[in-house]
């Protein structure tokens, strides 16, 4: 659904978001000052766009959003540039070979010596666009067009932190070790994002910026050691004796900060993990453990009320097997041990009052790639229990159909069906290629994480004519979001993707199904199946009532 006001679009970029586009920069600002209507998860400026994403959307909601839309670009203050007054910041940058991995080919690219490159980049001033992506990532505009390049073919798994970057006639700086495409011309030991501030990112929309040729960047080591029982105020319920592969504390994770680049993370089975609080009566929100692949042993310090919920998985108290998917009583003095899941791929355990860690940005979620947001379980971790009662008020155990979701996942013989709708650059593929994307079974790759599944290359990627060789400005990205890199390989974001991006999206998973997304593990077969707006909102309808009875007393 598209609706245009003026020279300007309003899209439904997903069944639970909305983006604007064909704006100005300053009209962008505005939009991210004043437009701020209710139920808002997450606000995603762009390149002349902006995007919403909320609670819960549909069709009448999304008529009114565009009457106010319309209203607000009427008005006088949207129509004004304004005069904010704007700070230069200065960045330091270290243009050395060891820093700058990406000089030679850009050299290449544009014709230039390694020093005018370095000169180009350098001397002219920037202005931040907007914090996407990732947190404090701002995008930067200003950069000489003889520095024009294209972003990696194949992003990187992993950047340096203060890697200074350019890509698509923009500059930024990477500002904590995450995945990335663009080029590195340099380094800065520059703070560029502190999520114990109240604005959090060193660079803010409208900033101008300058980067200034230094010849050291070294990073100072950050301190990332466990919390201690000086730090929390619950009770120490267990000690970690083995950490499992992958195991890290989850909640609803940090709604309302995508524009500083803060994705909304928390639980990636979002179902899951509500019942797992559900059935040990545990408040709404409060922390779990979120176990991958395989889970930890954990030795009980107090007596307490647990439940496990999720991949099915070998549960033992002192080597005797334990039921999943009820609430069950580990004693003082016994050692939980949760196995590797043989159906999904991640598992819940949650405790009455709920795991205590340290709040950062109103969450205790682990965020990839985020060092600020805590850590996975280690050997000799304390864990503490938020809220001190004993006694439970409630203990229960889910309905069957809510188990039997697990039964087939992981099945050789049965894909995960995904339902999507179209994306916002649909149009920009040949219809051969979409056919083989929604008609064809997939294969997950080993690049299944926290941030996105990626999917085995489709043989026959082409894009019309027309969109060849076009780059997406970056824009609105979302959990679900389909993207489709250069290589062909379809990349489903995911909880803790970038909140923007700047590849094409060619769908998007319905919400209903985001929390499949969290038991899909390498090697499984997904098939796709397109449906319309309306089919996704009833789907959504229907898949709330079922986890609103998804809970039975003892």
């Amino acid at each position: 659904m598209v609706a245009r006001l003026t020279n300007r679009s309003v899209d439904l970029e997903s069944d639970s978001s909305i983006a604007i586009r064909g704006l100005n920069q300053h009209e962008v600002w505005f939009l991210l000052a004043h437009f701020q209507p209710r139920d808002i998860v997450s606000i995603h400026p762009g390149v002349g766009s902006i995007g919403y994403r909320f609670l819960k959307l549909d069709s009448n909601k999304f008529e009114h959003l565009k009457t106010q839309l319309l209203h607000m670009f009427e008005s006088p203050g949207f129509k004004s540039n304004g005069d904010r007054p704007l700070r230069m910041i200065e960045i330091p940058t270290n243009y050395s070979d060891e820093c700058a991995l990406d000089i030679s080919d850009v050299s290449k690219l544009t014709g230039l010596t390694r020093d005018e490159v370095v000169l180009a980049h350098s001397e002219v001033e920037y202005r931040v666009q907007f914090i996407g992506f990732s947190p404090g990532f701002a995008y930067l505009e200003g950069l000489s067009p003889k520095l024009s390049v294209a972003r990696l073919a194949t992003p990187r798994t992993r950047v340096p932190a203060g890697s200074v970057a350019i890509a698509g006639g923009l500059a930024g700086v990477y500002p904590s070790a995450t995945p990335g495409g663009w080029r590195i011309l340099g380094r800065t030991n520059l703070k560029m994002f502190d999520p114990d501030l109240r604005n959090p990112s060193l660079l803010q929309p409208g900033d101008r910026v300058r980067f200034v040729s230094v010849r050291s960047s070294s990073q100072k080591e950050v301190d990332h050691s466990c919390a201690t029982k000086d730090d929390l105020g619950g009770r120490l319920i267990f000690k970690v004796a083995d950490p499992g592969t992958f195991t890290t504390l989850q909640d609803f994770g940090r709604a309302n900060l995508a524009h500083f680049g803060i994705a909304q993370g928390g639980a990636a089975d979002r179902d899951t993990y509500k019942i797992a609080n559900q059935i040990v009566g545990a408040p709404c929100g409060v922390a779990a453990l979120e176990i991958t692949a395989s889970g930890p042993t954990l030795e009980a310090c107090e007596d307490t009320w647990v439940s496990i919920a999720g991949g099915k998985c070998r549960v033992t108290v002192d080597r005797v097997p334990l039921p999943m998917w009820t609430a069950v009583q580990i004693r003082k003095g016994q050692r939980l041990s949760i196995g590797n899941t043989e159906s999904g791929l991640r598992t819940y355990l949650s405790t009455r009052g709920g795991f205590d860690g340290i709040v950062k940005l109103g969450s205790r979620s682990f965020l990839s790639d985020c060092e600020w947001s805590g850590s996975p379980l280690s050997l000799g971790d304390l864990l503490f229990e938020a809220e001190s009662e004993t006694q439970p008020s409630y203990l229960g155990r889910a309905v069957g159909e809510i188990r039997g979701r697990f039964d087939r996942l992981g099945s050789a013989e049965v894909p995960f069906e995904i339902r999507f709708t179209r994306g916002a650059q649909f149009g920009w593929f040949r219809s051969d290629f979409f056919r083989s994307f929604n008609s064809q079974v997939h294969l997950a790759t080993a690049n299944v994480n926290r941030r996105g599944v990626r999917l085995e290359s489709i043989r026959n990627v082409s894009r019309r004519p027309e969109f060849e060789s076009r780059e997406l400005a970056s824009e609105i990205a979302v959990p679900g979001s389909v993207q489709i890199g250069p290589d062909g390989a379809p990349l489903i974001l995911f909880a803790d993707q970038g909140t923007t991006g700047g590849y094409p999206k060619i769908a998007n998973v319905i919400s209903a199904d985001l929390s499949m997304l969290g038991q899909i593990k390498p090697g499984s077969k997904i098939r796709f199946r397109e449906v319309s707006f309306e089919e996704a909102w009833e789907a959504r309808d229907r898949h709330e009532k079922l986890f609103e009875r998804g809970v039975l007393p003892i």
